[in-house]
């Protein structure tokens, strides 16, 4: 879209009373994406209806990804939007294989205490056997969907859906009641249900409007089949983004973990000083590779 019409995002905006401000606002932000301006940063006090406005925006160009800092605030978003698609982290997620060990009392961590199940926190998609077990990565594991086994109904529409359509479902129940894994357990073949975390990833990855943490997003963002451009990229406290940035990419070492290995390395702080952190992981490049 080359340009914004103030009437079509104000007949957007998400509830029917819009503030003075917030048309204010709306009306700006028009001005400068009409002016060719790519990158804009809304400040506003807690309270002004921020999110709010960045949905007009959404609905208005049609697609979007919502990136927010914390999981509260990406259910928040989800319970003022419904239409917007939450995605989140492998640990928010049980892993329907572990828990079939579980239902038959075959299940055995090898990090937590026997007869500690209860209180066992391994039992995530986190800690899922699709990462490690390679009899059950990708399709191998008969509780995974993916992108293209997903169809959208009424796209970019306020009543958009997500859908598993009817034919996949009797696939997938077909692959699960001949899988090995189930009949090696002993286990009748129940009621199939998709692995929770990759059903809600990829319903937001093929929506039009999905919300997601920065550490997911960040971790998705290489990967361009997985998540393809869409026209709106909004960064919700934003003031957080270097720090997210730093946390999904940072190294922390301790100095005494240093001199362990280089005695003679004297670490210096040189707060915000660029050129001196350049310097310093310089030097430390040619100590490492004496």
């Amino acid at each position: 879209m080359n340009s914004l019409k103030i009437t079509e995002v104000l007949e957007n905006f998400p509830f029917r009373a819009i503030r003075d401000l917030q048309r204010k606002v709306i009306e700006d932000i028009c001005n400068a994406f009409n002016s060719g301006c790519k990158h804009i940063i809304l400040e506003a006090p807690t309270g002004f209806g921020k999110s709010a406005v960045g949905i007009s925006f959404a609905r208005t160009l049609g697609t979007s990804y919502v990136c927010t800092a914390t999981k509260d605030l990406q259910s928040q978003y989800a319970r003022d939007f419904p239409f917007l698609r939450v995605a989140k982290g492998k640990n928010n997620f049980p892993c329907h294989v572990k828990e079939d060990f579980v239902r038959i009392n075959k299940y055995r961590c090898g990090c937590c205490p026997p007869g500690t199940i209860g209180e066992c926190s391994h039992l995530s998609c986190d800690y899922g056997p699709c990462l490690h077990d390679e009899t059950m990565e990708g399709p191998n594991c008969k509780y995974r969907t993916f992108l293209n086994d997903y169809s959208v109904l009424n796209a970019g529409k306020i009543d958009e859906k997500v859908l598993l359509g009817s034919e996949k479902q009797e696939y997938f129940k077909k692959q699960y009641s001949q899988w090995l894994h189930i009949k090696n357990l002993g286990l009748g073949v129940g009621q199939w249900s998709p692995c929770e975390y990759f059903d809600q990833l990829s319903k937001a990855m093929v929506a039009s409007h999905s919300i997601f943490n920065y550490s997911i997003f960040l971790s998705l963002l290489p990967n361009r089949n997985l998540l393809p451009a869409r026209h709106l990229l909004i960064l919700d406290e934003a003031h957080l983004v270097e720090t997210e940035i730093v946390k999904f990419r940072g190294l922390s070492i301790s100095k005494k973990r240093w001199k362990r290995y280089l005695e003679d390395f004297e670490i210096i702080d040189f707060g915000y000083d660029i050129d001196g952190w350049i310097e310093f992981l310089i030097e430390l490049e040619k100590k490492m590779c004496l």
